[in-house]
């Protein structure tokens, strides 16, 4: 897939979600659209890497084991203020995208996702 981008710096996105294939699909997409991707599997990885690598977005898995990604929003958001989150969940449960919505996501997909449209969100994130 070749999406153009207009130049800008390497913007940093995290990835958090529990399935390693996912995650290198994901990370394989922000890389194409011009970003660095940072990957971990948990809460707790999430919670040390948003100070790490001083992300610019994040894809926010919703069902992971532990921590689950509604739960983990509200510590990613007070540590890295005005970083936008895009929660991503297995389940097309409306009553978990208005709860991600109202903890203030960014915005809310559903998986499988469509990854024209997550390339929309992400640019539309980093403006």
């Amino acid at each position: 897939m070749t999406i153009e981008r207009p130049a800008r710096r390497a913007a940093k996105v995290l990835i958090v979600d529990d399935d390693p294939h996912l995650r290198s699909m994901l990370a394989d997409l922000v890389k194409t659209l011009g970003c660095e991707a940072s990957c971990v599997s948990d809460g707790a990885a999430a919670l040390r890497a948003i100070v790490e690598t001083r992300a610019d977005v994040v894809l926010l898995d919703i069902l992971m084991p532990g921590l689950s990604g509604l739960d983990l929003l509200p510590s990613l958001q007070a540590l890295a203020p005005g970083v936008p989150v895009i929660m991503l969940s297995g389940t097309a449960d409306e009553e978990l995208g208005r709860q991600a919505l109202a903890r203030g996501a960014f915005d809310y997909l559903v998986k499988p996702v469509d990854l024209r449209r997550l390339a929309e969100v992400i640019d539309l994130a980093l403006l």
